[in-house]
């Protein structure tokens, strides 16, 4: 049968292999997705922020960390975490923009 899916069945799975080898990237990103899926955005901003360092070019990195920060009522951070990006990346600025829509959202 088709369409339903356990989404917290593999944390637990994804959270031992992060135990066991912290440099396993690939396994950081599922578990960090997971934890989006299930709710669960405050254990995923720790890892974001991780992978943010480990890949300082990936815009979706950055991205989804201002989105979690901002949708946890850490603007501040959110905003800090922008400024960073655009010192990297200055012709991004219309990030600044769609980061201002979203956190008067």
């Amino acid at each position: 049968m088709y369409g339903i899916i356990n989404l917290k069945k593999p944390i637990p799975i994804y959270e031992k292999i992060i135990d066991l080898n912290p440099f396993d990237y690939e396994t950081m990103i599922q578990l960090a997705q997971q934890y989006v899926w299930n709710n669960q955005q405050l254990k995923a901003i720790p890892l974001y922020r991780k992978l943010v360092l480990v890949f300082p070019d990936s815009l979706n990195y950055h991205w989804m960390l201002c989105q979690l920060l901002v949708w946890n009522n850490k603007s501040d951070e959110a905003e800090e975490e922008v400024e960073k990006f655009l010192k990297k990346f200055p012709r991004k600025e219309r990030v600044r923009e769609i980061f201002e829509k979203i956190s008067s959202a």
